[in-house]
């Protein structure tokens, strides 16, 4: 399986024939030439938990030998996001995503130390983004960027427990009562500083108070609002985080 994710082989003939071809270099790595029948088979029966444990072995290993990332700051930093890929129904019946659609969504947690992936799950269409948020457990003091995909205050509660920051995109439906402005420094392109508190039904689930800036893009002159519980770093280099 390794040989043919590693060399894009397309088909179970594809990598087995191309194993022959190095057949005489395979003691190396302790394995022999495996017919097409036995790897289709082993391939059916092995459970999906080897792989994750096969992952989570390599990864932490790599972790050990990864670069830092190359902000000022010291904090652990990690960026989260799902992406929907498209499947055919008929195929997957189990991957309902629409009434007549079939896709599957990969969740991925990025850790900027090395650039490595610190989580990966892939699941039904239809599972949102802050259901597998809720999964993922992060070290004291770490730092995880977001989109507005994952806003929901009881997870922003779960992470404020864990002592965790967070930086995500705000919405326009965010209902907030500003406690205290500050200064924007508008030659960076920020265009707003406010230090608020959610007032909304929901929002009162969290009680902490969250900085707001807004930043428009100099390029797309588009705007931008970002909401973090982290009130300590400079307003640009929350804009820049997302």
């Amino acid at each position: 399986m390794l040989t043919l994710q590693v060399t894009g082989r397309s088909s179970i003939r594809d990598v087995v024939e191309n194993i022959k071809v190095q057949a005489s270099k395979l003691y190396h790595i302790g394995i022999r030439v495996m017919s097409r029948s036995s790897f289709s088979r082993i391939n059916n029966e092995q459970s999906w938990g080897l792989y994750q444990d096969l992952f989570y072995l390599i990864l932490k290993r790599y972790q050990a030998l990864s670069t830092k990332h190359s902000f000022q700051f010291h904090n652990k930093l990690y960026s989260m996001n799902a992406s929907t890929i498209d499947v055919c129904l008929s195929v997957f019946p189990w991957a309902k995503f629409r009434a007549q659609e079939g896709a599957v969504k990969l969740h991925a947690e990025l850790d900027h130390d090395g650039l490595i992936r610190a989580f990966i799950d892939l699941r039904n269409g239809e599972i949102h983004e802050v259901n597998i948020g809720r999964i993922i457990k992060l070290p004291k003091g770490s730092i995880l960027t977001l989109d507005h995909g994952y806003i929901d205050y009881q997870w922003f509660v779960d992470l404020n427990s864990q002592g965790a920051l967070f930086f995500t995109r705000g919405t326009k439906s965010m209902c907030y009562r500003v406690v205290s402005r500050h200064q924007p420094n508008r030659k960076q392109g920020i265009t707003s500083d406010q230090t608020n508190e959610l007032i909304s039904q929901k929002g009162k689930q969290y009680t902490g108070a969250l900085l707001r800036v807004a930043y428009k893009d100099p390029d797309t002159k588009k705007h931008y609002y970002h909401l973090t519980n982290q009130i300590n770093l400079a307003d640009k280099t929350i804009a820049v985080f997302l």
